[in-house]
């Protein structure tokens, strides 16, 4: 899974503070913002929202023993709060409302309901011109395609808002993390080191063009 990180219990995403380009073109100016739910079919993605604290809560709880191997926040000794659920729904709606970055709670149906099983999202950074997308999926709902539907959704996204790019930084020991690029036709740019990793294993880093238009 790649992960935003930023202490806070979901997503969105990874430790992607190591550039991977020496010098950077200006940051494109996006078609923003992103729409607020994607789907599938079998996946949604949309938008997060306060109501869902405790599902985030409960979600991370139960999931930390496995997502600590691969991100920091959920590595750490003490116990995740439902308060630092309710404060990720906060800063997610602001990064929405300032453009800054989208993040999405990954959903499915179950008995005619909607259960969450994850978090994703892009978001904007300094050190390269497109955005980055991250992604993490609860315990009970790995090895079943929906990270690589989630990301799909994302790119493509990414793309309808005219990203010249997207990136996907994930811990070089994580194979199922690497799969999801690799099915989705991203291309390995190679391996950059990653701060915070208590292994002190690099970080891959994968990224994806959009198609050229036919004239």
């Amino acid at each position: 899974m790649a992960d935003f990180s930023e202490n806070q219990g979901p997503p969105a995403a990874p430790d992607m503070d190591q550039p991977y380009l020496a010098v950077c073109p200006p940051a494109p100016i996006l078609r923003v913002p992103p729409r607020e739910t994607l789907t599938d079919g079998t996946v949604t993605l949309r938008r997060w929202h306060a109501s869902d604290a405790d599902a985030l809560f409960r979600i991370i709880t139960a999931s930390r023993g496995r997502l600590a191997a691969w991100m920091p926040w959920a590595a750490r000794k003490d116990a995740y709060e439902r308060d630092e659920a309710v404060g990720f729904t906060a800063r997610t709606s602001k990064r929405w409302d300032s453009d800054e970055g989208w993040d999405y709670a990954i959903t499915t149906s179950a008995d005619g309901g909607e259960v969450v099983i994850g978090s994703c999202g892009l978001r904007r950074r300094e050190d390269h011109p497109g955005v980055d997308a991250g992604y993490w999926l609860a315990d009970g709902h790995t090895g079943k395609g929906y990270a690589t539907r989630a990301v799909r959704m994302l790119t493509e996204e990414a793309f309808e808002m005219l990203a010249p790019s997207v990136r996907i930084v994930h811990d070089q020991a994580n194979e199922k993390s690497r799969g999801v690029p690799a099915r989705l036709g991203y291309e390995c740019q190679g391996e950059v080191d990653a701060e915070g990793n208590p292994e002190g294993r690099p970080d891959t880093v994968w990224v994806k063009y959009p198609e050229p238009q036919r004239e």
